[in-house]
């Protein structure tokens, strides 16, 4: 206790055994001279650390952002103001390395890591969790204009881990970050909430995310970052679905005109799929006609490119592969 300088007075329920490591004032042993009181009082404060007692002298790890009491995490109602303002200097105090130009991104890493530990505490309840998912939501968007690179895709992997729709406009943000590998991050994560339906997204904002997703697609000119935001999309089981992949199949072809090193494999997957799709459930006259447009365009632009040799050979399949699909849906829906 006198190595942590804690108040005798504080106190908070102890860590579970997978986190005893934390407890640094048990670590030495009594001396050989003690007497029989103070062993048996030993053996007993270890087996509590072992297997979780009520209470102990609080460790720096409340302050400090190591951890949150188990009082919070426990507690199946709504945060006090005072708890509501123990989690928020605790997310504050984890999210400072992500905005921190000196610091490594081992060190936001591990900061990362410890945001996620309340998630990951076996005490913790599930109306711990709603609030934890929204006050995390809030810190890392209300944070991201400051955060370094290195932070901000930290903060998109974070925002995978948020089961709320709170995450949705972080990730969002994300997408149109100007680093690939934040889009790219943010994007991956998109994807998994399309795919969680402990989200709990509606239709409504299922269709208003994938035409914001069909726009930044139309224009990314990342081929791995297109390939996840055209998946997230394939992800959304909306009927606007179909109309978004058919704009974003037109958009793209000046994209890869502009970039012919690209591949084409998210088109070419995406476009078999919509194919068979609409022909089990029927093309109107307006979506056939915008396919037929994108497929004439599609062959025209890829047998272009594949005569001047300026699509790398790892790509060339794919080209081909497209171009033969869109032959199809032409001969199908002409």
């Amino acid at each position: 206790p006198r190595a942590q300088a804690a108040s005798p007075t504080e106190t908070r329920a102890l860590p579970t055994a997978c986190h005893a490591t934390r407890v640094t004032a048990l670590t030495a042993p009594p001396s050989a001279g003690s007497d029989l009181f103070f062993r048996v009082a030993w053996a007993v404060l270890l087996l509590a650390v072992v297997l979780g007692p009520a209470t102990t002298v609080v460790a720096q790890g409340a302050a400090d952002g190591d951890e949150l009491p188990m009082a919070i995490l426990a507690k199946d109602g709504a945060w006090n103001a005072a708890e509501a303002r123990t989690v928020e200097s605790f997310i504050a105090t984890n999210l400072e390395p992500f905005a921190d130009e000196n610091a490594d991104a081992e060190a936001i890493a591990e900061a990362r890591d410890r945001l996620l530990l309340p998630l990951n505490d076996l005490r913790a309840v599930p109306a711990f969790q709603a609030q934890y998912f929204r006050a995390l939501a809030a810190a890392l968007r209300n944070g991201l204009g400051d955060f370094t690179k290195i932070g901000r895709l930290n903060a998109m992997m974070l925002g995978s881990r948020i089961v709320d729709a709170a995450a949705i406009q972080l990730l969002e943000v994300g997408a149109d970050d100007e680093a690939p590998g934040v889009r790219y991050a943010a994007a991956r994560s998109l994807l998994s909430a399309l795919n969680n339906e402990a989200m709990g997204l509606r239709d409504a904002e299922k269709t208003r995310l994938i035409r914001k997703l069909g726009e930044a697609a139309g224009t990314e000119t990342d081929g791995f970052v297109a390939g996840k935001l055209i998946e997230a999309i394939r992800a959304a089981e909306v009927d606007a679905q179909s109309e978004v992949l058919l704009t974003l199949f037109n958009d793209r072809v000046s994209i890869h005109a502009a970039y012919p090193r690209l591949t084409y494999q998210p088109e070419l997957s995406a476009m078999q799929e919509l194919f068979i799709n609409g022909l089990a459930d029927g093309f109107d006259r307006d979506a056939a006609r915008t396919f037929i447009q994108a497929a004439a365009r599609y062959i025209r632009l890829t047998t272009t490119q594949l005569a001047d040799d300026s699509i790398p050979t790892g790509n060339q399949q794919a080209a081909i592969n497209l171009a033969n699909q869109s032959f199809t849906v032409l001969d199908t829906l002409a």
